[in-house]
C-alpha cells in the first residue's frame, strides 16, 4: 500500500491581494525530477479554484504536490505528496494567504464529498439493478424503508472563506423531527457547533468589533428542504453578502 494519501483533485482558496493560479507538479519517474503544468485561470482574493491533475496532463497512479503560481509574486509548492487517481472522489484542500512577495500557503486536509449512509447506498444499487416493472418483495421495501430512515446525510464542503461538516439524521416518516449538527469554520477557525431542528432551526452569528467582521444566520429550512448560510462579510473596504447553501434533503 502506498504511503502517500490518493487524491482526484485540488483545492486553492485565496485569502491574499493577490491573484494565483492553482497548477500542479507531477514527479517524472524517468527524469527523476518535478515538472510543473499548467493550471486554472486567475483566482482572486476570496475566491477559490478546483481542478484535477489529469486535465493537466498528470497520469493516473503519478505523485503529485500543488504548485501555487503566484502572479507577479512568490510562487509556493505544497509539501505534501499525493498519488493522482482518475476515479478518486478526494480534493486535497489549501489556503494562500499574505502579500504578493510574502505569503503562505497552507494545507487544510481532505475534502471527502457528500456521501449516503452504506445502507441507503446498498438499498439504492439494488433498486438501480432490479429490471423494470420489478415490484420489491416485502423485506426489500423494509429494508430499504429503514435505510432512508436512518442516518441520511453528511457532508464536508466549503466555499469562499467558510468550510463546513454536516451530519443530517432524517425521519422520512415525519421530516420535521429530522436534525442536523453543523460545524462552520471560518479561515480554518471554527466559528460554531450546533444542532438545528424543527424547534430551533436557525442559529445568528455575529462576530463584528465596529461594525467589521461576520453577522450571518445558519438555517434548516423544512420547506425547502436546505441547510442554509447567508450573511454578510465586511472588511475595511470590503463588503460582501453571501448565501449558500450547505445540503439538500
Amino acid at each position: 500500500m502506498s504511503k502517500y494519501q490518493e487524491i482526484g483533485q485540488m483545492n486553492l482558496k485565496n485569502f491574499g491581494g493577490y491573484v494565483v493560479k492553482l497548477q500542479f507538479q507531477y514527479f517524472d519517474e524517468e527524469s527523476l525530477e518535478w515538472k510543473r503544468t499548467e493550471g486554472t485561470d486567475g483566482i482572486t482574493l476570496l475566491n477559490q479554484g478546483t481542478a484535477s491533475p489529469g486535465k493537466y496532463g498528470v497520469k493516473d497512479g503519478m505523485k503529485v504536490r500543488l504548485y501555487a503560481d503566484v502572479v507577479w509574486g512568490r510562487d509556493h509548492v505544497g509539501s505534501e505528496i499525493f498519488i493522482y487517481r482518475t476515479n478518486c472522489s478526494l480534493i486535497a484542500q489549501y489556503t494562500i494567504s499574505g502579500t504578493t512577495l510574502d505569503n503562505d500557503l497552507n494545507y487544510i486536509g481532505i475534502l471527502q464529498p457528500p456521501v449516503m449512509n452504506a445502507a441507503a447506498a446498498d438499498s439504492a444499487d439494488t433498486l438501480l439493478e432490479m429490471p423494470a416493472g420489478q415490484e420489491l418483495s416485502e423485506e426489500q421495501a423494509e429494508t430499504l424503508l429503514a435505510s432512508l430512515e436512518a442516518d441520511g446525510l453528511s457532508s464536508k464542503g466549503s466555499s469562499g472563506p467558510f468550510a463546513w461538516d454536516i451530519a443530517l439524521d432524517i425521519n422520512r416518516s415525519d421530516i420535521t423531527k429530522s436534525s442536523a449538527h453543523v460545524k462552520i469554520a471560518f479561515l480554518s477557525y471554527e466559528l460554531i457547533s450546533v444542532t438545528l431542528d424543527f424547534t430551533n432551526p436557525k442559529a445568528a452569528l455575529d462576530m463584528r468589533v465596529y461594525g467589521t467582521g461576520i453577522k450571518a444566520e445558519l438555517g434548516l429550512d423544512f420547506d425547502r428542504r436546505i441547510i442554509y448560510l447567508k450573511g454578510l462579510l465586511a472588511f475595511l473596504t470590503y463588503n460582501r453578502e453571501f448565501n449558500y447553501t450547505l445540503l439538500g434533503f
